[in-house]
């Protein structure tokens, strides 16, 4: 249905990277929103959730250490 948008991948907890991150994430966003407004479909999920951009391992070592809350509280809000 929609063109293939590739998400960026979360590969470090660092502060630069996850600020690069956050830029490509803005631009990810910007190319899903118009094919999600042509076809009226919910841009929430069509996207791909934030925590589905981490490792598993890494999202738990995020949450826990820099968080300091559970993965299943961690919400998809930058």
């Amino acid at each position: 249905m929609f063109p293939h948008i590739v998400p960026p991948k979360i590969t470090s907890i660092f502060h630069e990277a996850l600020v690069k991150w956050r830029g490509l994430r803005r631009e990810y966003e910007a190319k899903m929103g118009d094919p999600v407004r042509v076809s009226g479909e919910d841009f929430n999920l069509a996207a791909q959730p934030i925590k589905e951009s981490f490792d598993v391992k890494l999202l738990r070592a995020f949450c826990t250490l820099r968080l300091r809350i559970k993965v299943e509280d961690a919400t998809d809000v930058i």
